[in-house]
């Protein structure tokens, strides 16, 4: 919106149905108090004699209606005014503003928080003065740097430390240093060795200026410390597993191929035996066997003789015969008879017979 054209006065019939053929900035001022309520809803616009009602939306016909969301309304107070003249109470750090055309003084603009405000009066070309307002902090200090030259200091040397104060807000109020002073040095000529003992499962750390152990560690059965050299600086540690004389460093045990087995074939399976920490501390292998091979001889043989059918049964193992047994089927009442062929493939055929009805 560019500019505000005054239509006149708004009255509630008009708003905002009878404003057909509005125009972007049209402006009226309200000619009474009303509260308008949008169809469909709960909102209230509440509009007071004397408010400037302005239309921000974009420009209708004459028969159509703005909607009311495309209205802005400034409240009229007691009059818009215009002139201002600010001056500052900066006793209480307060701006307040003056209203020249009702002469009275209006909220005052506190300013707190570690700001401050001041006033100066700056000469103008037509002679007069004006007053210019600086916010500032309340609290300054000197521009400067609290850094000191980079150095390395020795024994009985020294080195400041910068030192801050701020206040509630963050604000720097202070920066100074403070000196540091190493201590004297002391040439004792302290010497360490590392020694082992407890047959290689104990490192300690010896000092002549203690004439003690400092420092001790301490394997168990499993685990062997080793050292190098006498002398600190070349002295090496080493911590190995306890080793098993009767373990060799590289055997393979079990079968070295695969291969298949068949009867009497053989193979060997590892044994291996280990400790609570889980160390093997001897391996071996056992060799196993599989069984000969057996031969399974088993027959089944029938006779039929005087209408009796006879089975005979028998089981071989390796020529060794098992079991063996016989059983047979016959009937006063039924006709057994052989309808094989051959000796191999035997068959038999139940006849029933009938006995006389009388």
């Amino acid at each position: 919106m560019d500019a505000m054209t005054y239509k006149g006065v708004l009255t509630q019939d008009q708003f905002p149905d009878g404003l057909g053929g509005i125009q972007t900035g049209d402006t009226y001022k309200a000619a009474e108090s009303f509260i308008y309520t949008p169809p469909g809803t709960q909102i209230n616009i509440s509009i007071d004699a004397g408010d400037l009602v302005i239309y921000k939306g974009a420009d209708k016909g004459e028969n159509e209606a703005p909607a009311y969301t495309d209205f802005d309304i400034i409240p009229s107070g007691d009059e818009i005014d215009t002139q201002y003249a600010l001056r500052a109470d900066v006793a209480n750090s307060n701006i307040i503003l003056h209203n020249l055309t009702a002469d009275k003084d209006g909220e005052p603009i506190q300013i707190s928080d570690g700001l401050k405000v001041s006033s100066v009066d700056v000469a103008q070309p037509d002679g007069s003065n004006k007053a210019v307002f600086s916010i500032g902090h309340t609290n300054t200090i000197a521009a400067g740097s609290s850094l000191d030259d980079a150095q390395t200091p020795q024994a009985e040397g020294t080195f400041k430390i910068p030192v801050v104060v701020y206040d509630a807000q963050g604000h720097i109020t202070n920066v100074h240093t403070n000196t540091v002073q190493l201590p004297e040095y002391e040439n004792n000529n302290t010497t360490y060795k590392l020694t082992t003992s407890n047959e290689n499962t104990a490192l300690a750390l010896w000092s002549n200026a203690s004439e003690q152990d400092l420092i001790s560690l301490t394997g168990d059965k499993y685990i062997t410390i080793k050292t190098s050299a006498d002398d600190a600086k070349d002295k090496k540690i080493e911590f190995a597993h306890t080793t098993k004389d009767s373990l060799n460093d590289s055997v393979a045990y079990g079968p070295s191929e695969d291969s298949n087995l068949g009867f009497n074939g053989s193979f060997s399976v590892p044994v291996v035996q280990v400790d609570k920490a889980g160390h093997v501390t001897s391996i071996g292998a056992h060799e196993l066997t599989l069984p000969t091979e057996q031969v399974i001889d088993y027959t089944l043989s029938s006779t039929l003789e005087n209408n009796v059918l006879k089975f005979h049964q028998a089981l071989k193992i390796n020529t060794k015969e098992r079991n063996s047994f016989n059983y047979s089927l016959t009937s006063s009442n039924l006709t057994i008879s052989n309808t094989s062929a051959s000796d191999t493939d035997v068959s038999y055929l139940i006849d029933l017979v009938w006995d006389d009805f009388t």
